[in-house]
């Protein structure tokens, strides 16, 4: 079941994203140029996420975080996202002794997202970039918490009728370096989230 699930993600990214990055390049012929003004923006947004493989001391848990977005050409944008998910980490079973702990993942990213606008309330958009992770262990903490990965998203961005805020909803999938150490032994580690978000432009 694990597997499907991961499998419908990461082909809906592939093809969400492919659509997106496939449209032309922004120019004179930039689709609604006067009916939609991309600005500077913030967000808020919640989901749940998967972390790693569960055998291996991952686990899942609800990711709450925030963005921020600056426009620097038409249809692009640089995107800072930070966010964070505590879960339950469990090890051992059948003969091992069983360790828990209880983590928190801490991600800081920066990417360039690619935006296609379907009409002036509606717009798709794909991001890649790189990120930074974090791993606070409750009980016994790691002597060096941070490691380095990617960091992808497409999403949907529904602006209300002043352009003034959004709704969007997102599908992520992070590739970062894992802790390695009990009760979380994973050395890679992949994180996939689908959240929702409240976007406020300025």
């Amino acid at each position: 079941m694990r597997v499907a699930a991961v499998s419908v993600v990461v082909i809906w990214l592939s093809v969400a994203t492919g659509t997106v990055m496939a449209a032309g390049s922004p120019g004179e012929d930039y689709p609604l140029p006067s009916l939609v003004r991309d600005r500077p923006q913030a967000s808020l947004f919640v989901g749940p996420t998967g972390i790693g493989n569960p055998q291996m001391g991952g686990g899942a848990a609800p990711e709450f975080g925030f963005a921020i977005e600056v426009p620097f050409s038409p249809g692009r944008r640089i995107r800072l996202d930070a966010s964070r998910a505590t879960w339950l980490s469990k090890y051992g079973g059948n003969g091992i002794p069983l360790v828990t702990d209880t983590i928190t993942m801490k991600t800081l990213s920066v990417s360039v997202a690619r935006m296609q606008h379907w009409s002036d309330r509606a717009a798709g958009y794909a991001a890649l970039g790189v990120a930074w992770y974090r791993y606070d262990y409750k009980q016994v903490p790691l002597d060096y918490p941070w490691r380095r990965g990617l960091d992808f998203l497409m999403g949907l961005e529904v602006l209300n009728e002043g352009h003034s805020r959004a709704f969007t909803i997102e599908g992520r999938l992070n590739s970062a370096g894992g802790p390695g150490q009990k009760p979380y032994l994973d050395l890679t580690v992949f994180k996939m989230a689908l959240v929702a978000g409240a976007k406020m432009r300025f």
